[in-house]
């Protein structure tokens, strides 16, 4: 059994710690320091920002490319059906499209919500 990593949604603090919360639970899953003379002032808080984004993006982005994955396997399949089949691949490309942009609309409102 392999260890499950703190569930998300994870949300960055005021300083440049990331936390997740259960309930009314908070934890530290990490905070990002300063390397005096190495990093420009605002770069750990724009660093914890950054993994926040990728660690509460990546369940979706993953299911995302499996979709897409899915669809680019139907294109070499054997015994692929050109009667109908390319409008089926058309008709699931413009789904991912639309849930590509979905949910890049969600990422932007959560956005913000977490600059107001």
């Amino acid at each position: 059994m392999s260890i499950q990593h703190t569930p998300t949604p994870w949300r960055q603090t005021a300083t440049s710690d990331i936390n997740a919360r259960d309930g009314a639970n908070s934890t530290c899953v990490g905070t990002c320091y300063h390397s005096p003379g190495k990093m420009v002032n605002g770069e750990r808080e724009a660093n914890a920002a950054y993994i926040v984004k990728a660690c509460n993006e990546h369940d979706e982005l993953t299911a995302i490319k499996e979709q897409v994955s899915d669809a680019l396997a139907m294109l070499h399949a054997p015994g692929f059906d050109n009667n109908g089949g390319p409008s089926n691949i058309a008709d699931e490309v413009r789904l991912l499209l639309d849930n590509i942009q979905t949910l890049h609309e969600e990422i932007s409102e959560q956005e913000q919500r977490g600059s107001a």
